[in-house]
């Protein structure tokens, strides 16, 4: 309904009472997030010193707390059923307990994004025990929930990262063919119901793979349909842009940085770049380039991040750390970055060229907090996650 009050504006001692009113619209912000994101908290064990799951489940939890999913959807999960779990109850949002209650709470959030560990094998591009530990446990919960998770899963591999600075383009046509490659093989599987392949990959037993045949029988084929499409459409998000280098067949979708991809040249050129159809690409920012998490950059510029997402077409965005609780250097003599324990609140300049990038959270540890404390940035883009989440809601009406 409509609020209506006054304020009072004091200019050189003369006070004036200023009628004011609001109209606030019967709405609420989605619980279930739909934009994806993978923020990495891979460093944060250097200012927590504890690598613990409780602490790793900790950092999950936070981080979820702000609409954002963690690199790889780690939560401490000792094994992938673990995995699994965390994933089903954080994406899920038709799953009951039993009682039938939701199985987060109220303020909590089903994430838009699933995160795929991923590991490089030099013979196949990806590690195909690794793909194939993860993937056929997403098949196996879509059938059995009746739930699409693998519209929500994709991969950012780092052992491809920014080709453009290190000449590996070759390497990245490599990994995406292997990565495209076993995307195809498990989209056949699905489409031929090879449910002996899923189950075995799975670790199920005998017992298990029977209710699981004769669960996926009762699936309607338009699901069935629809999870093979899905599975062919499973993102590997490069951090690069199109190159001629590039093999467009197989390395075609991407996280992009924010000064290849926010003119209409460069969203044309994403547009026209892949062969055959994708799930959509992602941005990314660092150093100074926006939209990033300096700390003297304009606190607007982490609140329009998603703005900036929604206006360009984007499905996502990448944050490369956000617990970076190290100094990072590089060394001349090593070719390579090193990496040194530091006061993560004295140190602001972690890394040479910007202070504040790679970490929107500092350690809780030195101040008896078990867990991360959040800053004032990671607020902003909390705020910038759940107006994304306006755009979409007025999309969809």
């Amino acid at each position: 309904g409509e609020y209506k009050g006054t304020f009072t504006l004091t200019i050189d001692g003369k006070k004036t009472n200023i009628p004011a009113s609001v109209l606030v619209y019967d709405f609420e912000v989605s619980q279930e997030s739909h934009l994806q994101t993978d923020w990495i908290v891979n460093l944060m064990a250097f200012g927590e010193l504890d690598n613990t799951p409780e602490m790793v489940n900790t950092y999950f939890r936070t981080v979820a707390g702000f609409r954002a999913s963690t690199h790889s959807m780690s939560s401490g999960a000792s094994n992938a059923d673990e995995w699994l779990q965390t994933v089903r109850t954080y994406t899920n949002p038709n799953l009951r307990d039993d009682e039938g209650k939701p199985l987060i709470g109220e303020k909590e959030v089903y994430l838009a994004q699933i995160n795929l560990p991923s590991s490089y094998d030099a013979n196949t591009g990806i590690s195909h025990s690794v793909f194939d530990t993860y993937i056929s446990r997403l098949i196996k919960a879509s059938i059995e929930d009746e739930y699409d998770f693998l519209s929500k899963s994709g991969c950012y591999m780092g052992f491809i990262d920014e080709p453009q600075y290190n000449n590996t383009w070759d390497k990245v046509n490599f990994v995406s063919r292997g990565y495209e490659n076993r995307k195809e093989y498990w989209a056949d599987i699905i489409k031929n119901g090879d449910i002996n392949t899923i189950a075995s990959k799975a670790g199920l037993s005998a017992e298990q793979e029977e209710a699981l045949s004769q669960k996926f029988q009762s699936l309607s084929g338009e699901f069935k349909v629809q999870l093979e499409q899905s599975m062919r459409l499973v993102g590997n998000y490069i951090t690069a842009y199109p190159d001629p280098n590039l093999d467009n067949t197989v390395s075609k979708q991407f996280c992009i940085g924010t000064g290849h991809i926010g003119t209409a040249r460069y969203l044309e050129e994403l547009a026209n770049w892949p062969e055959g159809e994708i799930s959509g690409n992602w941005w990314y920012a660092a150093g100074t380039s926006f939209f990033g998490n300096r700390i003297d950059s304009h606190r607007l510029e982490q609140r329009l991040s998603q703005w900036f997402t929604y206006d360009i077409g984007a499905k996502g965005y990448l944050i490369w750390e956000v617990a970076q609780y190290q100094q990072i250097t590089w060394n001349n003599v090593a070719r390579a970055n090193s990496y040194e324990p530091c006061d993560a609140y004295a140190l602001a300049l972690r890394i040479q060229n910007s202070a504040g990038d790679g970490y929107l959270f500092y350690p809780g540890k030195p101040y008896g907090i078990f867990g991360p404390v959040s800053s004032i940035r990671a607020h902003q883009y909390r705020d910038s996650h759940e107006e994304y989440e306006y755009f979409y809601l007025l999309n969809q009406l």
